[in-house]
């Protein structure tokens, strides 16, 4: 994984070259990199050597948990009720982050993934 996280823009510009890349922890597969199912503006932008990118995998290791990410959870309009779901959409808010998902209730939050992703990304 921290081989992953050291290069991950690389990774992606062997994802979006056409290649499978599997990112795994211990020998376990977590991730898979395949650019079909993203917009060219959200390849681009993970592309770009000058752009931050922010992966979770899902444990609060990987994206620390600020307080101010739980200041912006409890503003958060109830659209969506998975609690993890909310905390993303929460540290993106907080960190002008854009997240790219494909799930409708996540896209539904105001900046979650409208600034820099387009709607069309997913």
């Amino acid at each position: 994984m921290h081989e992953a996280k050291t290069h991950f823009s690389r990774l992606v510009e062997r994802a979006i070259a056409g290649e499978r890349v599997v990112i795994a922890r211990d020998g376990v597969p977590l991730v898979t990199l395949e650019p079909d199912w993203l917009s060219d503006s959200v390849l681009d932008m993970l592309a770009d050597p000058e752009g931050r990118v922010v992966c979770s995998v899902g444990s609060s290791w990987e994206v620390p948990i600020h307080h101010r990410h739980t200041s912006t959870l409890a503003d958060l309009p109830p659209l969506h009720r998975d609690p993890f779901d909310r905390l993303l959409i929460a540290q993106a808010q907080t960190e002008s982050l854009a997240l790219v998902t494909a799930d409708p209730l996540i896209r539904a939050y105001p900046g979650a993934d409208a600034s820099s992703a387009p709607s069309s990304c997913c």
